[in-house]
């Protein structure tokens, strides 16, 4: 019975902090997999091709996330800005115009697992390069 000495249960899940509870490998392997910090096992994706500007997405991976994102205004002298926005707030605004060049902006940013986010910009750019780690 539970009531003994000695006796534990064994889980195939990590939910609670029960102190008679043993888990197995393949739970803790699991748990430390979906916790693991950012960048642990985890490299930079180049997603310009599958990203545009205007578009919300998700970030279903269970796990943090980092997103780094370059837009170039699309001549001399123009002018250049980004928006990101997370679940539906700017989190990030950069402009940047009136420059002897083709200027560039970047943004960078966290992103929780489950978090929305998209980017918008209302100048003529050209979305450079778009990576997220994952």
């Amino acid at each position: 019975t539970e009531t003994k000495a000695g006796i534990v249960k064994l889980k195939n899940s990590i939910t609670g902090n029960l102190s008679d509870t043993a888990v197995s490998e393949n739970a803790v392997k699991e748990y430390v997999g979906k916790s693991a910090g950012l960048g642990i096992g985890q490299s930079w994706q180049d997603v310009t091709a599958q990203r545009q500007i205007g578009v919300t997405y998700t970030n279903t991976t269970g796990r943090l996330i980092a997103l780094s994102v370059t837009l170039q205004s699309g001549g001399l002298g123009g002018a250049a800005d980004i928006k990101l926005s997370v679940n539906g707030q700017i989190v990030c605004f950069q402009y940047v115009g009136g420059m002897n060049a083709s200027p560039a902006i970047s943004a960078f940013w966290i992103l929780q697992a489950g978090d929305t986010y998209s980017l918008t910009a209302q100048s003529s750019g050209n979305l450079i390069k778009w990576l997220e780690l994952r």
